[in-house]
């Protein structure tokens, strides 16, 4: 009776494995620093440095109405593995960023882990994170 037990649990931690391997991670941005209530919030998830900061290569995309002074959007189905964030308070609806001619933004943006670049946009390296199940970030709009 006590090798059926042994053979049951191992059978039991197996289909634990297995059914562990297939999950896929979850992402909670929570975006804080919103000064401005109108227009939409774009929010792109970037797996890798070739794609980042390119939103027709995101891994996902998101486009909420701006209700609130901080708002939150969830990732589903996100594979583990090394991703960067992007986002922008698009305050105009016209779909795009505005910036100054010298390429300074006019609208409210931000990155993953609250990165900041020099003369630009922060790096993919700077704006990393991994994930590996259920994960919550916190961005701070800047302009």
């Amino acid at each position: 009776m006590k090798i059926y037990k042994i053979i049951f649990v191992f059978i039991l931690a197996g289909v634990s494995l297995i059914s562990q391997a297939g999950e896929k991670g979850i992402i909670t941005v929570r975006v804080t620093n919103i000064k401005s209530i109108k227009g939409e919030l774009y929010v792109a998830l970037y797996n890798s440095e070739g794609s980042f900061m390119n939103p027709e290569e995101a891994s996902q995309k998101i486009i909420i109405p701006v209700t609130e002074a901080a708002l939150s959007v969830t990732f589903e189905n996100v594979d583990a593995g090394i991703y960067a964030i992007s986002l922008f308070q698009d305050k105009n609806n016209n779909g795009i960023l505005d910036t100054h001619p010298n390429g300074i933004p006019l609208e409210r943006y931000g990155f993953s882990n609250n990165a900041k670049g020099k003369f630009g946009p922060p790096s993919f390296t700077e704006a990393s994170f991994s994930v590996d199940g259920e994960l919550t970030l916190t961005i701070k709009m800047i302009k």
